[in-house]
Parts: structure tokens; sequence; C-alpha cells
């Protein structure tokens, strides 16, 4: 079932890729539908996540940030530290579009908390960003 979740995921993502948010939503769905009926926590995180940036990309900021900080929780329980600091710098997009600015610094000083504990890569990129909301 996990794999059966992680391709009909694959397929939202990439419907969601395409600009076929319909599709994904759909498949998204179905995924969302299996992975529900496990106990894996990881598979249903990467539906959220993918879940949320088919909202984001529909302007449905409220449902996106939900899904956003579901998946965020999830992978920041599991310390996947590489799937949240992604998840978590989209989610920042998601808070400045809605203005929610204090929020969405909050993430990006976790991003880089996380990409230093992952060895330093990008850390400069997401300090710009910071500064930019500050």
């Amino acid at each position: 079932m996990v794999g059966e979740a992680a391709s009909l995921n694959a397929l939202g993502a990439l419907h969601h890729d395409r600009g076929e948010h319909e599709q994904a939503l759909r498949r998204c769905a179905d995924a969302l539908g299996v992975v529900e009926r496990t106990v894996e926590r990881s598979g249903l995180a990467d539906v959220l996540f993918t879940l949320a940036k088919v909202h984001a990309s529909r302007s449905e900021r409220d449902e996106a940030i939900r899904l956003y900080r579901q998946a965020c929780d999830i992978y920041h329980e599991q310390e996947n530290w590489p799937n949240e600091a992604k998840a978590r710098l989209l989610f920042t997009d998601v808070l400045v579009s809605v203005g929610d600015t204090d929020a969405a610094v909050r993430e990006l000083e976790r991003v880089i908390m996380l990409r230093e504990l992952m060895g330093g890569a990008g850390v400069g990129e997401v300090r710009e960003l910071l500064e930019g909301l500050r």
C-alpha cells in the first residue's frame, strides 16, 4: 500500500508541475486515501506536502497553510531534515502571501538551523530571504 500511495502522490506531483491542478488533487486524494490506511507517517507527510503545493498554486492559502503545517510537523517528528527544510521554505511563501511575516520569519529561521545541521548548503540564500522580511 505504501508503494501505491507513493506512486499516486508522484502522479499528483507530476500533474501539479504541469499546471493540471484538478488532476493533481484527484491523484493526491487517492494517495491520501491509501496512505491513511497505513501507519506510514513519512508517506503521509509527502502527500500532505504535495497537496499543500497544489492548494498554494490554486491560491487556496488557508488550506495550503494547514497542509504545510501538518507535513512540517510530521517531517520534524521524524527528524527528516531535508524534507522539513524544503517544506518550510515553500511554506514561507504562502505565509508571506497572507501577510504573516512573523510566522514566515520563524519558518526561515528553522530552515537556516536545519541547513546548518546538514552541512550549511544554501544557508546564505535563506539568510537573504530572511533579511528581506525583517
